[in-house]
C-alpha cells in the first residue's frame, strides 16, 4: 500500500513540474525580457543587425493579445519604429543622390526585388506584401551576405490550425524558390506574418546551408 502511494506521489510531482515548464515556456512569449528591454532603450541607428532582428521578435511579442509588455515597452517600440521609418527614408535620399552608389546598395535592391516578384507570382491567396528589407549577416566573417527580413500579411478567414499550414507553407516555398534560383548569398530569411483574422503575429526563420533553405525556428503557432 505505502508503496502504491509512493509511486502516485512520484507521477503527481513529475506532473507539476512538467506543467509548469510548459508554463514558463508560453509565458516567455508574451514577457518582454532585460536584454530586449535594452534593445528597447537604443535609438534604430545605433541598432546592430541581431538586435534589429530582436525588434521584430518584440514585435511579435508586443502584437499578442496575452502580451505582457508594460506602457514604457510599447513607448520604446513605437520610438524605434518610427525611428526605422526616418531612418529608411534619409538612406533612400542619401542612395538617390549618390551617382557613385556602391554594388553591396545595388546587391540589397536585387535581392529585395527578387523576393518581392517570388511573393507576386507566387499565387499566395490574400497574402500583401508589408514589408522586406535586406541586412547585412554581421554574424559572419565574410561580407557579401544577407539576412531577408520579409514582412507579410495573411488575409484568408481561416482556422489557426489551418492557417498555419498555409503560412508555413508559403514561407517554405519563398525560400525554397530563392535557392533553387541559385541564390547563396542570403544566409538567414525571417518571414513574420500577420494574421489579421486570428489577430496574431507568426515567425518561420531559415538558415541556408548545403544549398537549401532550412528551417531553425517557429513563433507564434
Amino acid at each position: 500500500m505505502r508503496k502504491r502511494l509512493l509511486f502516485i506521489l512520484i507521477i503527481v510531482i513529475a506532473f507539476n513540474m512538467v506543467g509548469c515548464k510548459k508554463a514558463e515556456e508560453d509565458d516567455n512569449e508574451f514577457i518582454i525580457t532585460d536584454e530586449e528591454r535594452e534593445v528597447l532603450k537604443k535609438s534604430y541607428k545605433d541598432l546592430d543587425e541581431k538586435e534589429r532582428i530582436t525588434l521584430s521578435i518584440i514585435e511579435i511579442k508586443i502584437n499578442k493579445p496575452e502580451s505582457m509588455a508594460t506602457e514604457e515597452d510599447k513607448q520604446n517600440f513605437e520610438r524605434l519604429q518610427q525611428e526605422k521609418e526616418e531612418y529608411g527614408e534619409r538612406l533612400a535620399e542619401i542612395n538617390k543622390s549618390n551617382n557613385d552608389e556602391p554594388l553591396e546598395v545595388d546587391r540589397k535592391s536585387e535581392l529585395e526585388t527578387t523576393v518581392k516578384n517570388i511573393i507576386k507570382n507566387g499565387d499566395y491567396n490574400k497574402v500583401a506584401i508589408e514589408d522586406i528589407t535586406i541586412n547585412d549577416d554581421m554574424g559572419r566573417d565574410e561580407e557579401g551576405y544577407y539576412i531577408a527580413l520579409i514582412r507579410l500579411k495573411f488575409g484568408p478567414k481561416n482556422r489557426i490550425n489551418t492557417a498555419n499550414e498555409m503560412m508555413r507553407m508559403y514561407s517554405d516555398d519563398i525560400v525554397a524558390t530563392l535557392a533553387n534560383k541559385g541564390i547563396e548569398d542570403i544566409s538567414e530569411a525571417v518571414v513574420f506574418w500577420e494574421d489579421e483574422y486570428n489577430n496574431r503575429s507568426l515567425k518561420y526563420a531559415y538558415e541556408f546551408k548545403d544549398g537549401k533553405f532550412y528551417v531553425m525556428d517557429i513563433m507564434g503557432e
